[in-house]
């Protein structure tokens, strides 16, 4: 049997509230936009957001540039790749954008009713019904909190109860006066440069996320650079029409490689190993629910999933029972995942079993088809990152041991998948662009 699974990311979001924006009318901004967390905030840095979420909310169109540099540090080695952005949007839901990865180029048309993406390597195209929210799905494909809140509906949902403490000040960049604005979330220092005046756009953003990943300040970081923006000027007509590019195929899906392995492939779900998880969402034996957002950053996450059907599974899931006595809740917590199965069958046979585990319910077999699961029992851990970190597939002495070391590691919050070849830039995008428009929820990022 074929399975797959979702990616569910949530995220404790970010702080640009500052360039979020009403997706139905343009309504003029709330007086204050820190409900939250306010005693983070001194009165300088609400002053300054609620200023910038009024300039934001009364544009009624816009464009701009930015460029993304991640830069990361391995064993005294610096890496840092760019990714430019080039954005044209028209409220309620109309927008235009093209990433230039280095080895590839999406472009990304909405014109209200449906969405086309086109890839450059692969010269296709796929269109499909267009999101509510525009912020979500773009957030998801760029993985920038700060794109996400941009163009999505709400101007400030989430964010300012990560916020810890805060800091403005003032400072030149590029001989620009700017607005310096400093937040610190639990994990993540975050640091935006907007320019004063009557028009405050962000010009400059860097976040260090090193935190998130377990690891010493300095080793992951984001800086964003932002160009040429335009709140004057209306969109070129035909900005936002739909239209296949000559030499161009439309296809149903960009992912030729499980197009032509339909007999099955192992490696498919282990090509995942070190990739973020998809967002998802469980509803639980006993009535609650659990989601990827509801651990992120807290603890890290081992799905065992399993079918009643199936012999393996029932030796694989007494021993992560026993397994999971060892670790503490607040550092690693496991469910039971059952594969497509009614509650009516799931629920004897866990009570018969005594099985000392919350089981969670994959009935439609979603999530494991987007973690591309061909096989039960399999165990996949994500670390509290929100990254996949193994998946092991089976069950046997052998593999119970190496999955105990792996377990001590995941509760450490070692990387697992650190010796694991990461997938290009490309691969990523090409595996986020297959997910349906559930999935554009959340952005993997530390605050």
């Amino acid at each position: 049997m074929r399975t797959k699974i979702v990616l569910n990311v949530f995220l404790p979001t970010l702080l640009i509230m500052t360039l979020c924006c009403h997706a139905e009318e343009v309504s003029p901004a709330p007086t204050s936009l820190i409900p939250g967390n306010s005693g983070a905030f001194d009165d300088n840095s609400k002053a300054m957001l609620n200023k910038l979420t009024a300039y934001v909310a009364q544009q009624n169109t816009f464009s701009f540039d930015a460029s993304v540099y991640t830069k990361r540090l391995y064993s005294g080695k610096e890496t840092e790749t760019c990714t430019r952005y080039h954005f044209v949007f028209q409220r309620p839901n109309l927008l235009s954008m093209v990433m230039e990865l280095e080895d590839e180029r999406l472009t990304v048309t909405a014109n209200g009713t449906d969405i086309m993406f086109c890839l450059d390597s692969l010269k296709r195209c796929k269109t499909r019904k267009q999101p509510e929210d525009l912020g979500a799905l773009v957030g998801w494909l760029t993985q920038q909190p700060v794109f996400r809140r941009l163009f999505s509906h709400s101007l400030s949902e989430g964010w300012t109860d990560n916020v810890i403490e805060s800091q403005c000040s003032e400072e030149i960049v590029d001989d620009i006066p700017c607005d310096r604005l400093e937040l610190d979330f639990e994990r993540t220092t975050l640091v935006v440069w907007f320019r004063k005046g009557e028009n405050p756009i962000p010009l400059r953003q860097i976040a260090d996320t090193s935190e998130t990943f377990n690891a010493p300040k300095g080793t992951f970081s984001t800086r964003i650079e932002w160009e040429n923006w335009n709140t004057e000027e209306e969109p070129a007509p035909n900005t936002f029409a739909l239209h296949i590019p000559d030499d161009f195929k439309e296809v149903d899906r960009f992912d030729r490689t499980r197009e032509s392995n339909k007999g099955g492939n192992k490696g498919n779900a282990q090509s995942l190993v070190g990739e973020h998880s998809p967002p998802f969402v469980l509803e639980l034996l006993d009535g609650t629910v659990t989601s990827l957002a509801d651990h992120l950053g807290k603890r890290a996450i081992v799905l065992e999933f399993w079918a009643t059907w199936c012999r393996p599974c029932k030796s694989a899931l007494l021993s992560m029972a026993k397994k999971a006595k060892c670790f503490s809740k607040d550092d690693v917590v496991f469910y039971a995942v059952n594969l497509m199965e009614p509650r009516e069958k799931v629920a004897p046979f866990a009570k018969k079993m005594k099985l000392d585990l919350p089981v969670a319910l994959d009935t439609t077999g979603k999530l494991a088809d987007q973690l591309r699961l061909e096989a039960v029992p399999s165990a996949v851990f994500i670390g509290k990152d929100g990254s996949i970190q193994a998946i092991h597939v089976g069950y046997s002495r052998g593999l119970t041991k190496k999955i105990e070391g792996d377990l001590r590691d995941l509760a450490k919050g070692k990387n697992l998948a650190q010796k694991v070849k990461q997938p290009s830039a490309s691969k990523q995008l090409r595996y986020r662009l297959e997910l349906d428009s559930e999935s554009y929820c959340a952005v993997f990022v530390g605050y």
